[in-house]
């Protein structure tokens, strides 16, 4: 994420939205690229009240409709970024709590 001075998240950018922007700069000789000039300004984020399910489902919808899919999305609180939350993430709570049902049931 992208966060200005009063740590507002303002935009994203990727590693390969970076290497693009180093690799179209250092071709044409050109002063290396500032980061407002390619970052993504739409930001879907989320908050920390935000069940990880329905994150997950979100992703999922997102990954059918959103060209380039984020790997990770800003979790804001009072308009201030306070984390991040990625795919590994989510995949590993889902995990954890299969895991923890498992033993509850057995």
């Amino acid at each position: 994420p992208v966060v200005n001075i009063h740590q507002e998240v303002v935009g994203s950018i990727t590693e390969q939205d970076c290497l693009k922007a180093l690799l179209n700069s250092s071709y044409h000789c050109d002063k290396p690229t500032i980061v407002n000039e390619f970052m993504n300004k739409e930001v879907i984020s989320v908050f920390p009240s935000d069940s990880v399910v329905d994150i997950a489902i979100f992703m999922l919808d997102e990954k059918l409709s959103v060209h380039p899919v984020p790997d990770f999305y800003p979790v804001i609180e009072n308009k201030k970024l306070v984390g991040v939350i990625t795919r590994t993430d989510i995949l590993l709570t889902i995990k954890q709590n299969q895991t923890l049902c498992g033993q509850q049931s057995s």
